[in-house]
This record gives structure tokens, sequence and C-alpha cells, in this order.
């Protein structure tokens, strides 16, 4: 049985270890490391158990869970952060609050009484610049009522493809001028993104609005093996959107930020290419257990804000609403 054990440490240490460089690696490459990305976090509570029942045996076993987890360090810091930081003082008045949510076609709410609590909310939190995705409109809830709701942010930009073509709805609401934007389609499906360039006092800053290719897991029904494909295939097509929208960022004359919802894990080549030498929020600002996603038991962090090392995170934050979405907003609060 110690034997069964020891090999059992030993395998689940190096997939454990393989899985903390998997986002190096373009799913394109590699559907093993996909699946890796998937369940890191199983094997990381396994390594937790592995590390306590040879600590408790004195065995130097104990080494290789160890070893492992520490080598996840970074997946695990955008995970989870102290939950009793607080919030930053800036050092001069010049702060801007932006959040992203995924509002989940207003949970289907044609009244719009999903949009005014969200409005409320985000008015109560004095966010200057909201970022949507599945901003749906309805033959009851046309845009104009929207954005009618949503007047105190009396910027806004809600993209339309130039060839017609349907695409998951995109919108963005301002307390400052945008003084410029664009539409950045993909092929063969919805998913899209935006940028927007928006004029705070003397200062240029080009915004990031992503919605990158959904899982398709809830299509799977309850399926295993059909919901790890259908992950697996629009996990490769979630990579080339994020090296699509790298090298934009890249090129961007102004400091940046990027939200959005990424459908992607920390651990995953999507969030490690749309992050490149960028911020993560949650891990300069957070606090807490960072998941923004609803269900899957509230263990998933899908949903990000990232942001120019020229700027300085305040506050960072996920606040739990349940305003007819499956996922939570997240808010970012810089100094520029």
């Amino acid at each position: 049985m110690k034997k069964v054990l020891i090999i059992l440490t030993i395998i689940l240490g190096f997939f454990t270890l393989l899985a903390a460089v998997a986002g190096n690696v373009s799913p394109d490459t590699s559907s093993i490391m996909t699946f890796l990305v998937l369940i890191l976090p199983f094997l990381l509570v396994l390594n937790i158990i592995a590390a306590i029942y040879w600590t408790i045996r004195f065995r130097y076993w104990v080494w290789i869970p160890v070893v492992a987890i520490i080598a996840n360090c970074t997946y695990i810091s955008s995970m989870i952060q102290n939950p009793f930081r607080e919030r930053a003082i800036p050092k001069t008045e010049e702060t801007l609050k932006v959040a992203s949510y995924n509002v989940g076609r207003f949970g289907k709410d044609t009244s719009g009484f999903n949009t005014r609590r969200i409005a409320f909310a985000m008015a109560e939190e004095q966010v200057d610049v909201l970022c949507f995705q599945e901003f749906t409109e309805y033959v009851e809830l046309p845009i104009d009522s929207l954005s009618s709701i949503l007047s105190i942010w009396p910027y806004s930009v809600i993209p339309k493809a130039e060839d017609g073509t349907e695409i998951l709805p995109l919108a963005v609401y301002s307390r400052y001028p945008i003084v410029d934007s664009g539409l950045i389609t993909f092929p063969y499906t919805p998913n899209s993104s935006m940028w927007f360039d928006i004029r705070v006092n003397d200062k240029t800053l080009r915004i990031f609005n992503n919605h990158l290719q959904t899982t398709s897991v809830n299509q799977s029904g309850g399926r295993l093996q059909t919901g790890v494909f259908l992950y697996s295939v629009n996990d490769i097509v979630r990579a080339r959107q994020a090296e699509t929208i790298s090298a934009l960022i890249k090129e961007s004359p102004y400091p940046v930020i990027v939200a959005g919802d990424f459908n992607s894990p920390p651990s995953s080549y999507t969030y490690r290419t749309m992050k490149g030498d960028l911020k993560d929020g949650f891990r300069a600002a957070g606090h807490g257990f960072g998941y923004t996603y609803r269900y899957f038991k509230r263990t998933l962090r899908i949903d990000y804000i990232f942001y120019s090392p020229s700027l300085v995170a305040i506050d960072y934050y996920s606040p739990d609403w349940d305003y007819g979405s499956d996922h939570n907003p997240v808010m970012l609060e810089i100094e520029i």
C-alpha cells in the first residue's frame, strides 16, 4: 500500500508541475495542457491532502506535493489575495473606476428592472466607465430605453458589425468623453471585442472590452466527454482571439486597460497572452477569493481587468450581485 501511495504522489506531483507551465503552451499544440489547466484547482487540493498525509507520516515524500504547490504560486495568487487588504490611498485626486460586467442578457428580463438595479448599484459604487458584455436589447427594451436608464453615463458606444454580422452585443458607457472606438470581430463566431479611447482631464486611455469565445460546455447535455471536447475546441479559438487582442494592445499609443469575460482561468494560455506585460488588477489590489462565475460552485475566475504598469491600482473587487447574470462584475479603481 505504501508503494502505491508513493507512486500516486509522484504522478500527482508530475502533472501538477506540468500544469504550472501549461499556460505557456498554446492549446493548438497540446490538448493535454488544456485539460491540466481545467483541473488545476483539483490537482492542488489533492496535493494539499498528500502533503498533510506525508507530514503526519513524517516522510520526506511530503516535498513532492509541497514543491508542486509552490510551483503554482502564480496561479494561486491569481485566485487568492489577502482578505484584509484595504483600499490604497491615492497620491492624487486623479482616479478612475472601471467596471466589467457580463450582464447575461439581463437574465432575459424585458421590463428593465434588472437594468435599473445594475445602474443603481454602479452609481452607488461611483463607477466611471462601464464595460458590458451580452448587452442585449429586446423589442420591449430597445437600446434607447437602456441608454435612458444608464443616462448618468452620458457617453456610450454600442458597436455593430459593418457587414451586418450578428455579434454577441458589447456596450460601453462612460462619464468621460469617448474620442474614438473600433469593433474587433473574429471569424466564424459571434464573440467579439472592442476598443475605445477616453479623455480623462488631459490624459487619454485606451480601453479594451472583450467577450472571448464561450466554452459551450452547457451544450454538452451533462456528458463529461462531450463537455471536455467542446471546451478544448473553444480553447483553441480563444487562444487565437487572445493573440489578436494582444497584438493590438502592444500597438496602443496610450496606456491601456483590458477588461472583459475571457472564459478562461488564470492558469490558461489565453490569460497569459492577454495579460502579457500588463498588471492583473486582482493580484495588485484585490482581496479574498477571486471567483467571478456564479455557477460551478463559485470556483472560477474568468472575468478580468488588466492595466498598464504606468497606472497605479487603488482597489479591485467583485461584488456578489444576483441581477440575472451568471457572472459577477469586476471593478478596478486606478490612479492615472
